[in-house]
């Protein structure tokens, strides 16, 4: 959504995410007190059950399974797209089957094993991130206009517009989510009132500072960008940026991080699913119990 958000925010992509991050910390300080309140699996369904009333959780419940479960399905369609377009000859379908064996295998074997495979890819993201920022930083001390890599100019400027910020604030959001996710490992976490919290604010703080280091440096290093599509609009700095060696790491990088998105979707609809299936199950066997004692007291 690089290009997308781009053109919402008028260019000023670092200003935007700045925006974009004061309103998700407050977000994630509500769900680090929530979980904190109550550390179960179910998340935002779980907390709105507990402190407002049962059945506006179960519609807040159901509200939440059509984004846990298109999440997955993103993750497989997005991977298999990516695969095809690598390697014309084997079809999407191949791809999107293979990926939904590997879910379930990884998923299977326990929650330790996709902490693997999560912990490798964002490894392997923030490793391409910063090999991304040290070529952009190159062309700014070589080709830059004298004003080194200190400036206000991403964040202000002469045509600067409120409302433009927070059209592309509104956008980049999006980028955000995901953090809330963890809270649907309540039940198989070490003590989960204060390692979930932690997560929380690590995740989102981690992505705050890489979001506005890379919105932050490509504006310096290329204030007039201009792209033909906004949605390779990435594809097109990444060339511009590194050339084809570039582009190349960039695609591993997006499969990767497309399959770690379907690991991690998959873990948390299940996590979700569980605790919405064990209220409802908790209420009809309470149901059955309360109609068999009517009947034989």
């Amino acid at each position: 959504m690089y290009g997308v958000a781009f053109e919402a925010a008028g260019g000023m992509l670092a200003a935007a995410y700045v925006v974009a991050f004061i309103a998700i910390f407050f977000t994630a300080y509500s769900y680090s007190r929530m979980v904190k309140a109550y550390p179960i699996s179910g998340s935002a369904y779980t907390y709105t059950k507990k402190a407002i009333n049962p059945k506006m959780g179960f519609l807040v419940g159901w509200a939440l399974l059509l984004d846990y479960i298109v999440s997955p399905i993103i993750a497989c369609l997005t991977f298999g797209l990516f695969l095809n377009a690598q390697f014309p000859s084997i079809p999407v379908y191949v791809w999107i089957i293979l990926l939904n064996v590997i879910l379930a295998f990884v998923n299977i074997i326990g929650i330790k094993s996709v902490a693997r495979v999560s912990g490798f890819s964002v490894i392997f993201q923030i490793l391409f991130i910063i090999f991304f920022c040290a070529f952009v930083t190159k062309d700014i001390l070589v080709g830059g206009d004298g004003s080194g890599l200190f400036s206000f100019q991403p964040f202000f400027s002469s045509d600067f517009s409120v409302s433009t910020i927070f059209s592309g604030a509104a956008l980049i959001c999006f980028c955000f989510l995901g953090f809330d996710a963890v809270t649907t490992m309540a039940e198989e976490t070490v003590n989960p009132r204060k390692t979930i919290p932690k997560a929380i604010f690590l995740i989102v703080i981690i992505a705050a500072v890489l979001y506005i280091s890379i919105s932050y440096l490509t504006q310096l290093a290329y204030p007039n960008f201009t792209f033909e599509n906004g949605d390779t609009a990435s594809f097109e700095l990444i060339q511009m940026v590194g050339g084809n060696l570039l582009s190349a790491l960039f695609t591993t990088v997006l499969i990767v991080a497309t399959f770690t998105q379907g690991v991690s979707s998959v873990t948390s609809v299940t996590r979700f699913l569980f605790a919405l299936g064990e209220s409802q199950s908790c209420r009809t066997k309470c149901l059955v119990i309360y109609t068999l004692n009517i009947k034989h007291p």
